[in-house]
């Protein structure tokens, strides 16, 4: 079938459309990782320096510092942490929630809603003066149940509307094979399932890995974290934006990896229920 000339500039017109976006969202990246490997002088030259000697003082700068090591190795475990803690606990919940009824479960469900709506400013203090009278600030305990009450809520609301799409004669089918309930969800249920965990892990992580706000506040030396490290590069006295630069084109190697392995299941994963069979 031969394509109009209509339909052509169409075509053309959606993958320029297409191009642009990507360009638009790509170019802070794009931008930050050419900082990085510009002398400081090339950074703040005006106009911007497109052809440059590339450098990597900054990031022998920056893995030379030990508060940015120490940084990073806080954000590593409490991220996979609050990921393990999440899914361990979160899973089972979802399945609960969406095989089982039992009482007030509409108004269990309406508290999870309401836990993801809001703000999270809105917690920071309060979460501040608990943690003070408890000793809790500036520990892995206290970062770690913060970004639990983040992440197990998304995980809870997620993977229950995933399951509820996994029809019942599933499970049943399992069990008449002679499999307990705690197999069937480990051994049928969570392969198939596959997708939703994909969306709901990379999700949390980027959530937990990013998260600024309470790292910034519940945390001083020994939990802080690697984006508030990076903070520090801003003072009175000016801002070190190579390796702020570099230091978050490292953050950001983590996530991308990690997308970009399960990316087909969080795809999959994110359009789940929104084509009906």
């Amino acid at each position: 079938m031969k394509m109009t000339k209509k339909s052509i500039w169409f075509k053309i017109t959606f993958v320029a459309l297409v191009i642009v976006v990507a360009l638009f969202f790509l170019m802070p990246i794009l931008w930050a990782a050419s900082i990085s490997f510009k002398t400081r002088i090339d950074a703040l030259s005006i106009p911007p320096k497109l052809v440059f000697k590339p450098t990597l003082d900054h990031y022998r700068s920056i893995i030379k510092n030990s508060n940015v090591v120490h940084g990073f190795y806080n954000s590593i475990i409490l991220t996979f942490s609050t990921l393990l803690i999440s899914m361990i606990v979160g899973l089972p919940s979802a399945y609960a929630m969406a095989r089982y009824n039992f009482p007030w479960k509409r108004v269990f469900l309406l508290w999870i809603l309401i836990g993801l709506m809001i703000p999270l400013m809105a917690l920071a203090i309060p979460f501040y003066i608990i943690y003070q009278h408890l000793g809790l600030l500036d520990t892995y305990a206290g970062m770690i149940m913060v970004y639990l009450i983040i992440d197990l809520p998304f995980v809870v609301w997620m993977m229950g509307t995933f399951f509820k799409q996994i029809p019942r004669e599933i499970d049943e089918a399992a069990m008449i094979d002679g499999c307990s309930q705690i197999q069937t969800i480990i051994r049928v249920l969570l392969p198939i399932a596959k997708p939703g965990i994909a969306a709901a892990t990379i999700s949390c992580l980027i959530a937990t890995w990013n998260e600024f706000l309470f790292a910034l506040i519940l945390t001083q030396t020994k939990v802080k974290t690697a984006p508030v490290v990076m903070s520090g590069f801003l003072s009175t006295s000016g801002a070190r934006w190579g390796e702020m630069a570099a230091l978050s084109v490292i953050l950001m190697v983590p996530a991308i990896v990690f997308g970009v392995t399960i990316q087909k299941y969080y795809i999959q994963g994110l359009t789940a229920g929104a084509i009906k069979e």
